[in-house]
């Protein structure tokens, strides 16, 4: 399980070497923990099919049953998120951001 300080120090390391593909690599990450990994975990502890104590569909009215998303090279919102969410990073740690050719 990742915490805070993990993040932290990992940040720091990246900043130490001034590694880009560690940088990209956690922007990937981010994707995954946000769009895919959270959204499974979710749907494991409130299956599609889940009901309330009243016996009510869980996932109705504005509680929409949500499905993970896989990561894909090919998707250009995959991409452009990863492109951002790492030039976020490069900026906080005060390193050059990448070029979109470079991710």
């Amino acid at each position: 399980m990742r915490t805070q300080l993990s993040d932290i120090g990992r940040l720091i390391e990246i900043k130490k070497s001034s590694d880009v593909n560690s940088v990209v690599t956690v922007a990937r990450d981010t994707f995954n923990a946000n769009y895919d990994h959270s959204i499974r975990d979710l749907l494991c502890l409130f299956p599609p099919n889940h009901t309330d104590s009243s016996g009510n569909p869980f996932w109705s009215g504005p509680k929409r049953c949500p499905a993970p998303v896989e990561f894909s090279a090919n998707d250009e919102v995959h991409l452009n998120f990863v492109w951002t969410c790492a030039n976020l990073i490069f900026t906080n740690l005060g390193m050059p951001a990448l070029d979109k050719a470079q991710i």
